[in-house]
């Protein structure tokens, strides 16, 4: 499962406007997941933390207003903190 707290780090280097670079789910359910990924150079963050009492999945993402496909190197730092 993903777990509730973590710190992860890469570094990139693209001129992709869009694209997965780092997904991880529960081995059992699919509610439970983290993505990073590129969305018109963007860096945008997607956490999924199971469902809500009415089975709505609870869904957080964010997205920076700047954009990393500029083919230089960057460096991208995430620390999660509790379920969402």
């Amino acid at each position: 499962m993903v777990g509730e707290n973590f710190t992860m780090g890469m570094r990139i280097k693209t001129t992709a406007d869009d694209g997965l670079l780092f997904y991880a789910s529960s081995e059992d359910n699919d509610n439970y997941a983290f993505s990073v990924a590129l969305k018109d150079g963007k860096i945008v963050v997607v956490n999924t933390a199971g469902t809500d009492s009415q089975g709505k999945i609870k869904r957080n993402q964010i997205e920076t207003m700047n954009k990393y496909n500029d083919g230089e190197s960057h460096y991208i730092a995430i620390n999660k903190t509790g379920e969402r």
